[in-house]
């Protein structure tokens, strides 16, 4: 990763206030980076389907399209980590992303960089996601939490 730095020169043609700006904003796209390419692309996806998407309710997608591709396919469609949390699985790396937003629905100016990659997700990756948003996308995340902890991992 690379991280944002200013040439003295270039620095000082910044207020304060910009140049703080400037960095975080660089810190929080390179906050993307922390998640594999396939699970940018599902969560992208994800968020062209549903209308609002909390982070406790895409913890909760996320942790059903893993299952239900791995129960069709054999094998994960995306590499990152379940993770059994007391709101049921959580994928650290994209809670991290998330955690800000808490149970506001995510409006994310990040994933604009993603849109119109939707070839990234093949077709049996699209089916399975349409599958389980259809499914559980008109849920909340507390409905889709108790719905996980009714159900061995």
């Amino acid at each position: 990763m690379t991280t944002l730095t200013a040439t003295p020169r270039s620095r000082e043609k910044l207020t304060d206030a910009a140049y703080r700006k400037a960095y975080a904003a660089s810190e929080s796209i390179e906050s993307l980076f922390s998640v594999s390419n396939k699970m940018l692309r599902v969560i992208a996806y994800i968020f062209e389907k549903l209308e609002e998407v909390t982070p406790l309710m895409l913890q909760k997608l996320l942790y059903f399209i893993q299952s239900v591709y791995s129960a069709l396919y054999g094998k994960p469609i995306f590499g990152e980590d379940c993770r059994a949390w007391i709101h049921g699985p959580v994928y650290p790396e994209v809670y991290d992303l998330f955690r800000d937003f808490k149970y506001n629905p995510i409006d994310d100016a990040r994933f604009a960089l993603l849109k119109g990659t939707e070839d990234a997700v093949t077709d049996d990756e699209k089916r399975v996601i349409a599958l389980v948003v259809n499914t559980f996308g008109m849920y909340g995340g507390k409905v889709l939490e108790k719905i996980t902890h009714n159900e061995d991992p």
